[in-house]
């Protein structure tokens, strides 16, 4: 492939302090069944199977990133061109096809596995990459060809020409870089806030934003994943050569009201997982430095996405915070469990769950990975005194048919049962008033359902028998009566006969 792309007139030797550096062999290419880490474009080891604290990465390169994006990998960016380094001391010369392969074979190098857990890396892990490649495990195909595999590999060329440029010097070093990357750019822009939250040291800020960038939940707070990335790439470029750079996160690093404009130069490297980031003073730059200028700065242009970030992240934490609390809840009743002590017998419903409204409208913050976990943490919410959907508390209720659809047998038997007295002096009364207007019905059904005293069961049963025998005696009453009046009917029309007969 002749010389013909965008980037036909990239060089990057004023990049490397010391040109005779040993930049290794040239990667061959790989047959399309032969993909290996020895060949050029094959990285089968990048990708692992677990757990991405960010979803759909896939998803947020190919059409947040790239949708609608006409330079090509292979077409208007052209791999074969020389980047100006390499050729010395019986070497061959390096072109950009090269560069990036290199990178992102030490990146298969240097990712960290985040294993069963969250990981609190700085920069992605192996099952983040799986998440970047839909899956795809192994990479068993040449990136070059595939269309997602030239995507990320013109990604990759992106944050490489971005930390060495910068935007100070925009377009001096990479003409139409900013043509070709102004997209990248863009999706990857974050704030000083971000960068500063992200770098703490501290793991939590960087274990427990699981599924706030994906598909689901939008990609407006993808900022600390934009930071993950470009910082794989760095640690991959300060190995590959110790004797070049520095770097600068200029093109995506941006300023808001909350920048404090009087901060000095900042130079930070990466050290042991973590970043340590000091004033730079009168301190000469090293190779493998991030240097942030913030006084060169832009400021945010897209502050509405931002603010949704904020919001997303906000979301987020709080539903963290309600699984860390049922989590506890799940872990001290097991406890209490395992010690031989039932704490349904001791404490009442309140008590024994002390579950917020927040707490049980986020049902699906129980764990989903780990079954015996969400078993547990699924039992409390079950028992919990708190209506999910109102947030109030719970009560059982009994339902029954509907009045207007009772006949009148099931009316008469629904009816109270009468008292004693009742019985022995006034079965041919009107029947007792409904149950619904009872204390003693109304209040024991409840306890009867929900596994109270014995005496209640008792009770019940016995009003049931006094209900049986009442409506008994008055059916007998009733009918009896009825079958009995034209016996007598009929004997007094008899002795009508008999008084004409004789008479």
């Amino acid at each position: 492939m002749t010389e013909t792309g965008e980037n036909k007139e990239w060089r990057i030797g004023f990049w490397v302090k010391n040109q005779d550096y040993l930049w290794g062999i040239k990667y061959p290419r790989s047959l399309d069944k032969n993909c290996q880490s020895s060949t050029k474009y094959c990285y089968p080891n990048l990708t692992r199977e677990g757990e991405s604290r960010w979803k759909d990465l896939h998803d947020w390169i190919s059409r947040k990133m790239l949708e609608k994006h006409r330079y090509k990998w292979g077409k208007e960016f052209d791999p074969t061109v020389l980047t100006g380094i390499g050729g010395k001391n019986s070497q061959q010369s390096l072109d950009w096809g090269d560069i990036i392969n290199k990178v992102l074979n030490r990146i298969e190098g240097l990712a960290p596995v985040a294993g069963s857990g969250r990981s609190n890396s700085l920069r992605w892990t192996k099952e983040e990459w799986a998440e970047a490649f839909k899956h795809q495990i192994p990479l068993d195909t040449p990136l070059d060809k595939f269309e997602s595999g030239k995507a990320m590999l013109f990604v990759i060329m992106c944050i490489v020409t971005g930390l060495i440029e910068g935007r100070a010097k925009e377009g001096t070093i990479f003409k139409r870089r900013g043509r070709m990357c102004s997209p990248i750019d863009t999706t990857l822009q974050f704030r000083v806030t971000d960068w500063e939250e992200w770098i703490k040291k501290t793991e939590d800020i960087r274990k427990n934003r699981a599924n706030q960038c994906s598909k689901q939940a939008g990609y407006d707070g993808c900022q600390w994943a934009a930071i993950a990335l470009i910082l794989s790439v760095y640690e991959s470029m300060t190995s590959i050569c110790n004797q070049c750079g520095p770097y600068e996160v200029s093109y995506w690093i941006s300023k808001d009201d909350k920048t404090d404009e009087a901060i000095d130069m900042q130079q930070c490297v990466l050290n042991d997982q973590q970043i340590n980031c000091h004033s730079l003073g009168s301190q000469a730059e090293t190779g493998n430095m991030i240097i942030i200028r913030p006084g060169e700065l832009d400021k945010i242009t897209r502050s509405q996405v931002f603010d949704s970030g904020d919001q997303q992240r906000a979301s987020f934490e709080a539903q963290e915070n309600s699984q860390n609390r049922m989590m506890t809840l799940a872990t001290e009743q097991g406890a209490s469990r395992s010690n031989g002590v039932d704490r349904t017998q001791d404490e009442g419903p309140t008590e024994q769950v002390a579950l917020d409204q927040e707490s049980l409208k986020h049902l699906s913050s129980c764990p989903s990975t780990n079954p015996e976990a969400r078993q547990s943490c699924m039992k409390i919410i079950e028992k919990s005194p708190l209506d999910p959907e109102t947030g109030t508390t719970f009560e059982p209720k009994v339902e029954g048919p509907p009045q207007d659809n009772l006949t009148e047998a099931d009316k008469y038997l629904r009816k109270e049962p009468p008292e004693a007295s009742d019985l022995i002096h006034g079965m041919d009364e009107a029947g007792p008033e409904e149950a619904v207007g009872n204390p003693f019905w109304k209040d024991s059904t409840p306890s009867v359902l929900g596994g109270g005293p014995r005496w209640a069961i008792m009770g019940g049963l016995g009003a049931v028998v006094c209900l049986a025998i009442g409506s008994g005696y008055g059916l007998w009453r009733a009918f009896g009566r009825r079958r009995r009046a034209p016996d007598r009917l009929r004997g007094a029309q008899a002795g009508e006969g008999y008084r004409l007969r004789y008479g």
